[in-house]
């Protein structure tokens, strides 16, 4: 029996006085407001705020502007957060965080995920505190819990050394294996005279692609269990997604690439582009944006790829063809790891190797930003509800928040509830509350009635 329905019963069998049960729910949103320096600003106040619900405004009962002292400075040079004044001092959070680093050993390269796992070990050891919970999950075809949800942060250091040491069977080998497999069918035929058929590429690009596609579609997967995994958890939830070459279309690199040397075939009919679109994975944004924002998860994803990202080269000596189409490939996986970030709240790093840039935006995320509350009407059926956060009259600063939330029913917060407890040590009795049976009691009916 759900709790709400015992508690009607109780008060129904008490029936020397009326009573009229009225449920109040409040929705809270985070909300990072950053300048034009992409540094944290605070200050703010509930009037310089809009709250939109399914394009309905809605009216901001509830305000917190939460801010920690010690702020990342994003850089190493002498700049400084915006701080408000001694007599308006924000609160810190004190609420759980729930850190999730989740690595997928099958896309990165090992070199580039060891480059970066300095920087989260350095970014758990100045973040996490007294309650907060840390993971650390690995995917290689199958997911693997290097370290379970903890508050032994000392153990990080463990698992990240036995991450360390571990091989990776990344995509990006693939690729090269299917270049070399064009390379050789050029190779081939003009030992014989002759030039290979266009057909047989485009052939050899699709297989490619299938594969390719099947892969992602595992990888994408597993990041909307781990995601999924979090929903019920207390507090605060970030995902770090260290990833490489996610793409909502994987077989593109692939046709460009022989598009890019065409002229090495005969017959060729045209650019192979176009069936790069029949590999499209539609959706794919979306997907796992609905799972991480109905679970409350903000998503960090962190391309370790770095300045190549989208080439699939470790470095620039093993790149064969550099052409303008490639530049369409490292676009799309641009706006798929930013798309994941965006739709969730969170900031993503492409296209770059500065990954203290990326832990500081995750640590004054956690440490500087607003939480707006706002009262929910109509039923809890798990339905999603778009999310849109303004600033009045302000253009200067740019505003980050999920774009939706999901208010489960009563079965379903049992549910997650439930789950949470299997994973991870959820606790949460802070005001002692204690509930004991009394003597069951026959009712009418055939009810039976237990005080």
């Amino acid at each position: 029996m759900h709790w709400k329905t015992i508690a009607l019963a109780m008060l129904l069998a008490q029936s020397s006085f009326f009573s009229e049960v009225m449920e109040v729910r409040v929705t809270n949103v985070d909300v990072v407001v950053t300048g034009r320096d992409h540094k944290p600003v605070s200050g703010l106040k509930l009037e310089d705020f809009e709250l939109y619900e399914d394009g309905v405004k809605k009216e901001i009962t509830n305000f917190l502007e939460v801010r920690e002292d010690a702020t990342p400075s994003l850089d190493t040079t002498t700049a400084t957060t915006s701080v408000a004044p001694a007599e308006t001092k924000a609160p810190e959070d004190i609420r759980r965080r729930q850190i999730v680093i989740f690595v997928d050993n099958a896309a990165v390269q090992r070199a580039h995920r060891n480059a970066v796992l300095p920087f989260v070990d350095k970014f758990v050891k100045q973040n996490v505190r007294k309650g907060d919970e840390v993971a650390l999950i690995t995917w290689e075809h199958s997911l693997k819990a290097v370290l379970e949800p903890t508050t032994d942060f000392t153990a990080m250091d463990a698992a990240l050394k036995t991450l360390e040491q571990q091989t990776s069977a990344t995509a990006g080998a693939n690729y090269r294996q299917f270049q070399d497999q064009i390379l050789f069918t050029i190779r081939a035929y003009q030992s014989s005279g002759r030039m290979p058929p266009w057909a047989e590429a485009v052939a050899q690009a699709r297989h490619y692609a299938m594969e390719a596609t099947q892969t992602t579609r595992q990888r994408v997967e597993a990041l909307k269990i781990v995601a999924a995994s979090m929903r019920g958890a207390p507090g605060r939830k970030i995902l770090v997604f260290v990833t490489e070459n996610l793409a909502s279309n994987p077989a593109e690199a692939a046709f460009a690439y022989i598009d890019s040397i065409k002229d090495q075939f005969d017959g060729y009919d045209g650019p192979s582009m176009n069936q790069a679109h029949d590999f499209e994975i539609e959706g794919l944004v979306r997907d796992v944006a609905d799972i991480a924002n109905s679970a409350g998860v903000t998503l960090y994803p962190i391309d370790v790829g770095g300045k190549y990202a989208g080439s699939d080269f470790s470095d620039a000596s093993q790149a064969r063809v550099v052409t303008s189409v490639a530049t369409v490939v490292t676009q799309t996986a641009s706006l798929t790891v930013n798309g994941l970030a965006s739709e969730t709240g969170g900031a993503a790093l492409y296209g770059a190797t500065n990954w203290q840039l990326a832990f500081d935006t995750i640590s004054n995320d956690l440490n500087t930003y607003y939480s707006l509350g706002y009262r929910s009407s109509g039923e809890k059926q798990d339905r999603l509800r778009h999310i849109e956060v303004r600033l009045k009259n302000n253009k200067r600063y740019t505003v980050r928040t999920r774009t939706a939330v999901i208010e489960p029913s009563a079965a379903s917060e049992m549910n997650d509830a439930v789950a949470a407890h299997l994973f991870r040590d959820v606790g949460g009795n802070d005001l002692a509350i204690r509930a004991s049976a009394g003597d069951a009691k026959p009712a009418d009916n055939e009810a039976v009635v237990i005080p």
